[in-house]
């Protein structure tokens, strides 16, 4: 399917049209093939420029948006609803962000940073014209996690998933927890010698249910996808010479 697009370009207030030509960025836009709204807006996540982008997108047919403002960290989501309220899938937005990259990066030179923002909503213009509608999919999953290394991260990352109720397979490749810590004087986030600290997570893990561990184990395999995956893990002999 055409696309046909909405581009919306925000001031933030003064934080992006300050350091960049906002309107120049609109004209530049509004030439772009399968654009049929370039416009300017004050706050782009205002309720009242929301609600407009959802006339706008009634009222023309779009079936695409880009929203050129502050980073998707912050509205990408925001903007994803947005096109949903409207009927849209939101697989079909495109963030651009012109704040982080541009106009807080390059405030020094307004020609030079509104060049870079027209370069940087090309860019999603071009991408959203290869946009696919993309549905959520739901499949079976195997409640389980397997964690490979007992050192201090290994050990409290099992935890710390047992206790969400999460059966954990814990592996380590030496036939010995907590790795260097061992040796460790005192430590300054929790008084504890790298020995107790070692021991105290050790005695968590042994204590634990939901956790199997495995010493003297490597990965020598795995396949599957999200969910669903298969290791296998060599266990090596113990108490006997290499």
């Amino acid at each position: 399917m055409k696309k046909k697009i909405g581009v919306y370009i925000c001031h933030c207030g003064g934080n992006i049209s300050d350091y960049v030509d906002v309107e120049k960025v609109k004209e530049a836009i509004a030439k772009e093939e399968g654009v049929f709204i370039s416009k300017t807006t004050m706050f782009a996540c205002a309720d009242s420029s929301q609600n407009e982008m959802i006339s706008d997108i009634h009222d023309n047919e779009l079936n695409a948006v880009i929203v050129a403002s502050c980073s998707p960290k912050l509205h990408e989501i925001t903007f994803q609803a947005v096109t949903e309220r409207a009927g849209l899938n939101k697989y079909n937005y495109v963030h651009a962000n012109i704040r982080e990259q541009v106009s807080w990066s390059h405030g020094h030179d307004k020609e030079g940073a509104t060049s870079k923002a027209i370069q940087i909503v090309r860019a999603a213009v071009a991408k959203v014209r290869l946009s696919e509608s993309i549905e959520p999919l739901e499949v079976d999953t195997t409640q389980a996690v397997l964690v490979l290394g007992a050192g201090i991260a290994g050990m409290k990352a099992a935890t710390s998933l047992a206790k969400m109720g999460t059966k954990v397979y814990l592996a380590e490749r030496e036939h010995f927890v907590g790795g260097r810590i061992a040796h460790w004087d005192v430590l300054c986030t929790t008084n504890e010698t790298g020995k107790e600290l070692v021991t105290r997570l050790y005695t968590e893990v042994m204590a634990d249910k939901n956790i199997s561990l495995y010493t003297g184990a490597e990965l020598i395999d795995s396949s599957g996808s999200k969910g669903n995956y298969k290791a296998k893990l060599k266990l090596k002999p113990r108490y006997v010479a290499d």
